[in-house]
């Protein structure tokens, strides 16, 4: 037996506000027949009299009829959760895979003055990306320091030597600089190294009561970026 009627008297000059509705009736709304020809309408017309038209059964509207509906409308929505959510967890993990990655070897160049009062250093930049990386703007700074380029494309797996120089002649006793990169990975869009370069002039050997000579920092470094440019030739 149906648990749900509808009223089909939508149309025509006086219709029924239930079926204009297209509103489910249930079993203990309609009217039942006293002649046996089934349950009629409870509604009204527009006008406001009974309607009392035959309901027609809906078809699936059993006992539980209306239950499967709700359940199947939850797991649909839960479903839908689950997708949205693996989505939104995932789809970060492809853009960051498929977007180009900066890196740049050693984050801090050292190198040595020669006699002309000029040093030279080279850093390494790779693309551990997927697009190729854009380095829209290369800075060395202050004048003292200059960078072989100013911009450059690297495109993954084939790194790229980038030459920097030291003139003393451009005027200023520095000897520590910048070297800034703009880049287009969005998770490295201003990179910034440390340029430093040692001073050439042995200093005399000290009392081993006196301090520890500081510039063995600047040696270790120097040894480290000398043996990483030798073995990228």
């Amino acid at each position: 037996m149906p648990s749900f009627y509808r009223c089909e008297n939508e149309f025509g000059g006086d219709p029924c506000t239930f079926a204009q509705a297209n509103r489910s009736i249930s079993v203990e709304e309609a009217i039942p027949s006293m002649d046996g020809s089934g349950a009629k309408c409870p509604g009204r017309t527009v006008s406001g009299k009974p309607c009392e038209r035959k309901l027609v059964p809906i078809e699936g509207s059993g006992s539980w009829g209306k239950v499967p509906k709700k359940i199947s409308l939850m797991i649909a929505g839960g479903v839908l959760g689950a997708i949205a959510l693996v989505w939104f967890v995932l789809l970060p993990m492809f853009q960051k895979k498929s977007n180009p990655s900066f890196e740049v070897v050693p984050a801090t160049l050292v190198f040595s003055i020669a006699d002309d009062g000029t040093a030279k250093g080279s850093i390494l930049i790779s693309n551990k990306g997927e697009e190729k990386l854009l380095i829209r703007k290369i800075r060395a700074s202050p004048a003292q320091f200059i960078s072989q380029r100013q911009e450059l494309e690297v495109v993954p797996g084939n790194p790229v030597s980038l030459l920097v120089v030291f003139d003393s002649s451009i005027g200023g006793d520095t000897r520590e600089g910048m070297l800034q990169f703009q880049t287009n990975d969005p998770n490295n869009e201003s990179v910034t190294i440390r340029l430093i370069v040692k001073k050439k002039d042995v200093e005399p050997k000290q009392d081993e009561s006196e301090p520890a000579d500081p510039w063995w920092i600047l040696d270790l470094l120097e040894d480290e970026s000398r043996r990483y440019q030798d073995n990228n030739k």
